[in-house]
């Protein structure tokens, strides 16, 4: 077996090409269609039948350090939406130590983050829905001998 790299460095959030950083402590992306791709269906008799559901929006959470400069740049995007009604935004989540590549031209930022305050630097949650989000995980190239 081959062995993998993996690096948080290395997955490159953008949007409308504009490189987002500042990842706080933990999880900092999580990437989540809205529905299954299928649902089953089960007749009284034990036939069944799957239905295709066609939904493909879906959410992507960054979190970020309260602190990173890329939070000024979501704050203005919400702020655009919620004025203007055009705050939607390209993004692309990009592993490129591995084939693992998510996007959306169709994304928005959900809500404002909650804010908390305490002792050490906090965490600013960001829920960007994307009417048709592409998850293509793919596995990463090995690293040559």
């Amino acid at each position: 077996m081959a062995l993998k790299t993996y690096d948080l460095s290395k997955v490159i959030v953008t949007l409308n090409g504009l490189p987002i950083g500042g990842a706080a402590d933990g999880d900092k992306i999580s990437i989540e269609r809205a529905s299954d791709d299928w649902t089953l269906t089960v007749g009284a008799d034990g036939e069944t039948t799957r239905s295709k559901q066609n939904n493909a929006s879906g959410t992507i959470t960054l979190t970020l350090q309260y602190g990173a400069d890329a939070n000024s740049v979501l704050s203005a995007l919400q702020k655009l939406d919620e004025t203007t009604g055009f705050g939607t935004f390209a993004i692309i989540v990009n592993d490129t130590l591995g084939a693992s590549l998510c996007s959306s031209t169709d994304a928005f930022i959900m809500r404002q983050p909650s804010l908390t305050y305490g002792r050490d630097v906090g965490q600013v949650e960001w829920q960007i829905m994307c009417g048709h989000l592409s998850i293509t995980p793919g596995l990463q190239i090995p690293t040559a001998l």
